[in-house]
């Protein structure tokens, strides 16, 4: 992966849930990496029927590896001011060092 192509801005964000004084609880968004990445629209017949019919937008997100940072399925991921969800997560550890994620509108 060239450095260069990583122009767009994502955010990563987990929910904790805290007492809301009143015996409920309250889910608060916490920014777990503010990074960028390269972004495309995944187009590929294939690759939309496999991550299911249904899907409005879906979204490949590449970025580069990290110490201290993992992605995770139950992280929320905002890009263009949208919160994306997870769809699927892999890693290319040995040749380019890079998270290759699917992510979809929340209300897809």
């Amino acid at each position: 992966m060239n450095g260069g192509d990583l122009k767009q801005k994502i955010k990563f964000v987990r929910y904790d849930y805290v007492s809301d004084g009143s015996g409920g609880q309250i889910a608060t968004p916490v920014t777990v990496l503010e990074t960028l990445a390269k972004v495309s629209s995944v187009k590929s017949v294939k690759t939309l029927e496999a991550l299911q019919e249904a899907l409005n937008k879906v979204y490949k997100v590449v970025l580069r590896m990290r110490k201290g940072f993992e992605p995770q399925s139950d992280y929320s991921v905002f890009y263009k001011g949208k919160e994306m969800v997870i769809l699927t997560i892999e890693s290319d550890e040995i040749e380019n060092r890079e998270w290759i994620l699917t992510i979809t509108d929340r209300e897809g």
